[in-house]
């Protein structure tokens, strides 16, 4: 466990310091050259692949606000619109899914990597025979269009925000209010999954920020899931105190990036465990999974940096 500077100048310190990466990943020389090389040989491709998917996307938003039925939205969303813009995925355990779905209601919980995790968190329930999912977002720094957006193209059937722990009691309890009304529909047919970020913020992923505990206090049980990319460009997609636009460029501009998520097991509290140590444990067996280290970083943290 990476633990958190009491003030908040060495807090920014450190934070720049691990997260603060160039555009490009440290190479060999000899492998820089090669890279460098492929990479002006490949900038046509690349720009025109970008220019290309950027008209699809815009068309797909298009026919979306104005006269694509509802019901084909997602669908052709994950069958056609992902796979154009080379957003792959591979799922591990999914079983642990198909197996949690039928014993409702649960919470499933993931890490935060790219911009457009809900997106491709969608064609993993699309595996299972789940059309859409109720999404709570702990955020404070931007990023409601995005889950507007997927509530549009009917990805997100419900959204609830929340400032997790630095939000008021009013503020807590309404969210609390909220997530029970989702979770006591489980007895209804069509009731939904439940999916949170419980770091509220996406980021490099080179160490787990501290999950927030909203969730967890719930008396539900938790599905994690650990998902990284898989990136074998010699391209950084996330930066620091970068534009979300400049990371959607890379995206659109390189071949193709493929999202790892592995499912794990079911979780549920133990006796004497309050909501913080259950956060704490879901978020230790997620960054084992992934082999890097938890932290006790927050996304307000992040929010002072961004």
């Amino acid at each position: 466990m990476i633990g958190r500077p009491e003030t908040k100048e060495k807090r920014h310190q450190y934070l720049l310091k691990e997260l603060a990466n160039s555009r490009f990943k440290k190479l060999s020389p000899i492998n820089t050259v090669c890279w460098g090389i492929a990479l002006l040989l490949y900038a046509p491709i690349g720009f025109c692949l970008f220019g290309l998917r950027t008209i699809t996307l815009i068309l797909y938003l298009f026919l979306c606000y104005t006269i694509l039925p509802k019901k084909w939205r997602s669908k052709l969303a994950i069958e056609f619109l992902l796979p154009v813009l080379g957003l792959k995925n591979q799922i591990k355990q999914i079983e642990n899914l198909s197996n949690t779905i039928k014993d409702k209601p649960f919470i499933m919980v993931c890490n935060h990597i790219s911009y457009y995790d809900s997106m491709i968190i969608k064609s993993v329930y699309n595996n299972i025979g789940v059309k859409k999912f109720s999404l709570i977002a702990a955020t404070l720094l931007g990023g409601k269009l995005q889950f507007k957006l997927l509530e549009q193209i009917d990805f997100i059937e419900r959204l609830i925000f929340t400032k997790g722990t630095q939000a008021n009691k009013n503020e807590k309890e309404k969210t609390r209010s909220e997530i029970i009304n989702l979770l006591n529909h489980k007895n209804n047919p069509e009731w939904l999954p439940i999916l949170v970020f419980p770091e509220g913020q996406v980021h490099s992923g080179k160490f787990l920020l501290r999950y927030e505990k909203f969730c967890f206090g719930l008396n539900v049980p938790i599905l994690p899931v650990a998902a990284r990319l898989n990136n074998p460009w010699p391209v950084n997609l996330w930066r620091i105190q970068e534009y979300p636009i400049v990371s959607t460029f890379w995206f659109l501009f390189l071949p193709w990036v493929e999202w790892d998520f592995t499912i794990l097991s079911l979780q549920n509290i133990k006796a004497n465990e309050t909501a913080s140590m259950f956060a704490q444990r879901i978020q230790g067996l997620t960054a084992s999974e992934l082999k890097i280290d938890s932290s006790d970083f927050t996304l307000y943290d992040f929010s002072e940096l961004l």
